[in-house]
């Protein structure tokens, strides 16, 4: 179970989480995913993928946001990027990837602190300026 207090680190069944050290996007393994049937987004997808497959170690989908924000946080994986993540799962992730020592940002590297749908950049925080980097444009 993942759970965090602000101010009060993150854990995973009672143990302390940290993201992992890797310091460089083209060592990272970085998540990226879409829930759409337009056509329009599933192109946007496509060009972050391409872009991401040529800067990062290795780029995966994996199903929930805010499970694969806790695996950041874990050291289990380095970035996340998604378009129009839902509010809930923005949520349900964030306090714990910052209380690992994450960082979550807009695709242009704006504070997230609303309850809205949002382009989020999520990273260990190490490789999270050459994200931003790869992710220019896209928003």
């Amino acid at each position: 179970m993942f759970a965090a207090s602000l101010g009060g680190g993150a854990t995973v069944n009672g143990l302390p989480l940290r993201v992992s050290g890797i310091a460089r996007l083209d060592r990272a393994l970085v998540v990226a995913q879409a829930q759409s049937v337009d056509e329009g987004e599933i192109r946007a997808y496509a060009a972050l993928v391409r872009r991401l497959m040529q800067a990062a170690g290795g780029v995966r989908s994996l199903g929930s946001p805010a499970l694969t924000l806790c695996a950041i946080a874990a050291g289990r994986l380095e970035a996340y990027c998604e378009y129009a993540m839902d509010a809930w799962d923005i949520a349900a992730g964030q306090l714990i990837l910052q209380e690992a020592g994450g960082t979550l940002t807009t695709f242009s590297g704006a504070a997230h602190a609303t309850a809205e749908r949002a382009d989020v950049a999520a990273s260990n925080g190490r490789v999270h300026p050459e994200l931003l980097a790869v992710l220019k444009d896209l928003a």
